[in-house]
């Protein structure tokens, strides 16, 4: 109702203007808690998904990391079950495939390093055939 004024809560006379203004500091605690969450419920949802997607992808990464060594110790002749392979080959796109000079999509590709944000990474090719491993190489570009 426009023009009534209505008495303070507490009884306290209330000078013109200072009503409106209990009234938005009453509104504002009121609202300050929701505020934040508001504000922290998306921010929590992003930190979640940005981490899951992370981890995702580091254990993708571990899951085809070959360490050199390891590499090294292939012999070409071998049966794929006497080798010790990671659990997943890579995942490469032909367009990225393309990079390297002699990449085969017909071959497994691994990486030697999980690092996800390593600047200098080898990756390497075997190719079988029958189970037997008959070609390993380090991919050059």
């Amino acid at each position: 109702m426009a023009g009534v004024r209505h008495p303070p809560l507490d009884g306290a006379e209330v000078r013109e203007g200072e009503e409106i203004e209990q009234l938005h500091r009453a509104a504002r605690r009121r609202v300050q808690p929701w505020t934040l969450a508001l504000v922290a419920a998306p921010v929590v949802v992003v930190v979640l998904v940005v981490a899951t997607v992370y981890y995702v992808l580091a254990e993708i990464l571990a899951d085809s990391t070959l360490p050199p060594e390891q590499f090294a110790a292939l012999a070409v002749g071998a049966h794929r079950e006497d080798l010790p392979l990671p659990d997943q080959p890579l995942r490469i796109t032909e367009s990225r495939l393309a990079e390297f000079a002699s990449a085969d999509p017909a071959c497994e590709q691994y990486r030697d390093s999980a690092g996800m944000f390593d600047d200098d990474v080898d990756f390497y090719q075997l190719c079988f055939e029958d189970a037997v491993l008959v070609t390993k190489e380090r991919l050059t570009r």
